[in-house]
């Protein structure tokens, strides 16, 4: 049978039609609209760091897009003759990370980049290649000694280097010599222990050498940080070793927990305690150290076990320790590098209320204005890797940068 519908009960289903037809068309406006927002182009340029070199065309470029762990999109082009490249039909997500990377004589350069930026022309710079160090300098080297194991009579030592390329030529090690070439080179006690080595740097292998260890990771200009940690034995209430600096050292700093024990040094004058954690340390520094260097390191009064400690020992030694010893050496580590971190951004709060310009003469200054000025060079140079600056502007400003420095060291008297 079939259900006829009433005049009003037709006029309500008539609105319901076109209701739904008005929203269904809003909808597909909206969702073409959206559609047409979720993919964006980048463009920009490869250019050569290295003074006096060309720029190759037909290099291999990707754009590498990621949102967290998730990989949203890898494209790869190839640069015209003047550099140039460009990607388009790219996912655009919020808050997703977006890279443009190469690879130019067997060293990948990577530059982060916000595709999102009106008008934005992008700039990978890559550089020549050069086996010599010579432009190699480690600017900050901090040792901390946070703890003493006295079961197993170690001290627990953790260091951040600062490493700075002020060249224009990536450092490459030449690993065809006998006599490797390039190597970063870090020094360790005799006898360390559970090494452990992280870097802002990419490529390359940890692999031991006499006196420590070496990186064969490829340095490009700009700065760089090296963290590691390891453990150093000792028997009795002494430890004396010789720490050598292959790269030298604008500041070296120790620092050492209280009750871990005493650090003495002829070649480092004794700074002021600082507290980190709510926990006291000495400190001793040592200013511009050269290539090649060292110091006499001794420390004294580390505690010894007790008998309730060789007891417990054997339980120690369980797998309860071999975790715990990991997680511990990551939670100083990150107390390391947060003192490292507030002690460059008090250097550099220095250097902006002090309104210290490039351009002026130089004049003597505290050695907090030392350390603001080096802290800004290193910055300079970060910012020519990264293609935020240009070269001329960089030479110019580092060049003035660096005769403050100069003028400071001559007329500024040494720490006490």
């Amino acid at each position: 049978m079939a259900t006829l519908l009433t005049r009003p009960t037709a006029n309500r289903l008539l609105v319901s039609v076109l209701f739904v037809a008005v929203v269904a068309g809003a909808f597909a406006v909206w969702l073409g609209h959206a559609t047409a927002q979720t993919t964006l182009s980048v463009a920009g340029r490869v250019v050569n760091g290295t003074a006096g070199a060309s720029i190759p065309s037909g290099l291999a470029v990707q754009l590498v897009a990621q949102a967290g762990d998730s990989l949203l999109a890898r494209r790869e082009t190839i640069t015209d003759a003047d550099g140039k490249f460009s990607f388009a039909d790219i996912p655009n997500e919020a808050g997703a990370s977006y890279f443009v990377v190469a690879e130019y004589k067997a060293v990948t350069y990577q530059a982060r980049i916000e595709p999102t930026q009106s008008d934005a022309n992008w700039r990978l710079t890559i550089y020549e290649t050069t086996s010599e160090a010579t432009n190699l300098r480690v600017t900050e080297n901090t040792l901390f000694i946070p703890r003493t194991d006295p079961q197993r009579k170690n001290l627990l030592a953790l260091e951040l280097v600062r490493l700075d390329n002020s060249g224009d030529r990536t450092m490459v090690p030449d690993l065809t010599q006998a006599q490797p070439r390039g190597l970063l080179r870090f020094s360790l006690p005799p006898d360390a222990m559970d090494l452990d080595v992280q870097s802002s740097l990419r490529g390359g292998n940890v692999v031991p050498v006499d006196k420590g260890f070496a990186m064969t990771t490829p340095v490009p200009p700009g700065g760089y940080d090296i963290l590691f940690t390891y453990s150093i034995p000792y028997s009795g209430k002494a430890l004396q070793y010789t720490r050598t600096f292959p790269f030298g050292a604008t500041t070296f700093e120790l620092l050492v927990r209280e009750e871990a024990g005493k650090a003495e040094s002829p070649g480092l004058e004794p700074g002021a305690d600082v507290t980190i954690d709510d926990k006291q340390y000495h400190r001793l520094i040592g200013k511009n150290l050269d290539a090649s260097s060292h110091v006499d390191l001794t420390f004294t009064g580390m505690p010894l076990p007790t008998i309730m400690d060789r007891v417990m020992q054997p339980i120690k030694d369980g797998s309860a320790a071999k975790i715990g010893i990991p997680i511990l050496a990551t939670l100083l580590l990150a107390l390391l590098v947060a003192y490292v971190i507030m002690r460059r951004r008090s250097a550099r709060t220095t250097l902006a209320t002090a309104d210290i310009s490039v351009t002026d003469a130089p004049s003597a200054g505290s050695s907090t204005e030392r350390q603001a000025l080096i802290d800004a060079v290193a910055e300079l140079d970060e910012q020519l890797a990264q293609g935020t600056i240009q070269a001329d502007g960089h030479a110019e400003k580092r060049a003035a940068l660096m005769e403050r420095i100069r003028a400071m060291g001559r007329s500024q008297p040494s720490e006490q």
